[in-house]
């Protein structure tokens, strides 16, 4: 095809194209460059297959090649680096956009220098790192600064360093929202209880975590409260079958002394022996222990338990009863909390369920008071006071806020034990009474829970779990009886 021609098919062609683009975006004039901007190899063919001979030749041997450097190539034949495409081509191709010119605009000489640069939006697109909570820093920073005092043990009034080592795991004791308490030993001769909890992002669950800290490692120094010998904080690699990886955790072990039975429990024990429930002397004792340790925490530590309830009040090997589990205590701030949900719902107080409370969240220590009251009125009577919606636990926590606080039947209890209940468990919490009056009230002090350091609750503890350990073993050798027989 003779150059003249094929001049001509392309005008016709960027005629085509031009009727096109009016047709659709309009009847602005696009006209092509100027014949001097384009640049074609069909203008001149014969200077190009010149160009490629001069460049063979001078590759070829020494003999043949011409004096100095080769000849460049025609720059229309080569694919420049300012993203307009081959020069080939008559019409002008699109600029693409590069991340310069979405930035600063074009540099001098560039392509983009031609047409005007996009404006910067601002926006960033660069893959950066997880975002953190920063309540979520903060608790972790608390926690890497609780390490400084890991392995540093008060035992028998002695400071000692113990490592992880040192201590082993041989039985599961229990399991909770916070953790789960394992028996433990020290060096084969100390006995304790452990509290595991594995440190996450969640940050509910690191707020547990530093209050049981806060509370086991600063105040438990009381005789109402477990003691607490020290805590470990350690690293553990745990591996992920399924995935079959190993991801990096901190485990958080709190070790306390090894107590034996709780409240319900115990409760449990005492049923099995015909009893409804506990006498009121040892209901006396345990709500005097409990009153004391959680007015501690009050006046001098302003910590609010929030987690009352018969599982959470132990007796131990001298028959005395501690409180425990401190993973939802919290600091009041101008003597309230803030926070509705956290505790057991059952044990919760009226104005921590109410919905209409929900935007307050404000209660102080007498939500406490109404979960003490509970557990002793389910100490007295052998159950629950409320009806318990099995597979519907919602109806149980309406009954409580908005039916009338439960009360015993006159045969069931004394007359100072009926005052004294009635006092705690009031439904406005304005008008329900506080710890030191309720230790001064007549049903504590008629029956002098703490003469001779709690003596009649030790002693009734005492023989009623020796009575439950020789009545399960009448019952292990009556079983093993029947199957020799057999």
């Amino acid at each position: 095809m003779e150059p003249s021609s094929f001049q001509r098919r392309i005008k016709e062609f960027e005629a085509r194209i031009r009727k096109w683009r009016q047709q659709k975006f309009g009847t602005r004039d696009i006209s092509p460059a100027p014949q001097n901007n384009r640049r074609s190899t069909s203008q001149e063919p014969h200077k190009i297959l010149e160009c490629h001979q001069t460049r063979l030749n001078h590759l070829a041997s020494p003999a043949r090649r011409p004096v100095g450097p080769p000849p460049p190539l025609p720059l229309r034949a080569v694919h420049t680096q300012i993203n307009q495409g081959f020069f080939t081509s008559p019409m002008e191709r699109k600029q693409i956009s590069t991340p310069a010119s979405l930035g600063e605009g074009s540099s001098t000489g560039s392509a983009s220098s031609a047409s005007p640069s996009r404006a910067n939006l601002g926006l960033n697109f660069s893959i950066g790192g997880r975002r953190i909570d920063p309540e979520v820093e903060i608790l972790q920073k608390r926690l890497k600064d609780a390490e400084i005092f890991s392995g540093k043990f008060t035992i028998d009034n002695e400071q000692i360093e113990v490592r992880h080592d040192d201590i082993h795991d041989y039985e599961e004791l229990g399991m909770g929202v916070c953790g789960t308490v394992y028996r433990c030993i020290y060096k084969g001769k100390l006995q304790m209880a452990v509290k595991k909890m594995i440190k996450s992002e969640d940050k509910n669950e690191l707020k547990r975590v530093l209050a049981d800290l806060k509370v086991m490692g600063e105040v438990s120094n009381h005789p109402s409260l477990v003691y607490c010998y020290g805590y470990i904080i350690c690293p553990v690699y745990r591996k992920f079958v399924p995935m079959n990886y190993l991801i990096f955790q901190r485990i958080v072990n709190i070790y306390m002394e090894l107590l034996e039975k709780d409240c319900e429990k115990m409760l449990k024990v005492v049923k099995s022996m015909d009893c409804v429930g506990f006498p009121e002397y040892v209901i006396a004792a345990v709500a005097h222990t409990a009153m004391l340790g959680l007015q501690y925490l009050k006046e001098d530590h302003n910590i609010i338990h929030r987690d009352i309830k018969p599982s959470n009040l132990i007796f131990g090997s001298d028959g005395k009863v501690r409180l425990c589990d401190f993973g939802l205590s919290v600091v009041l701030q101008n003597s309230l909390a803030h926070t509705v949900m956290a505790g057991c719902p059952p044990y919760m107080a009226p104005e921590r369920l109410d919905a209409t409370n929900a935007r307050n969240q404000n209660y102080d220590v007498r939500s406490d008071v109404w979960s003490l009251g509970l557990t002793l009125f389910e100490l007295n009577c052998g159950k629950y006071p409320y009806p318990l919606k099995h597979g519907n636990e919602m109806l149980t926590l309406v009954s409580i806020t908005d039916d009338d606080p439960p009360r015993m039947k006159s045969s069931e209890a004394s007359e100072p034990f009926h005052d004294f209940y009635q006092r705690m468990l009031v439904k406005d919490y304005k008008q329900r009474a506080r710890y030191p009056e309720l230790l001064e009230h007549l049903f504590i002090q008629r029956a002098n829970p703490s003469e001779n350091d709690y003596l009649a609750l030790r002693t009734w503890y005492i023989r009623n779990r020796d009575l439950y350990k020789e009545k399960q073993q009448r019952e292990t050798d009556l079983t093993a009886n029947s199957s020799d027989k057999r």
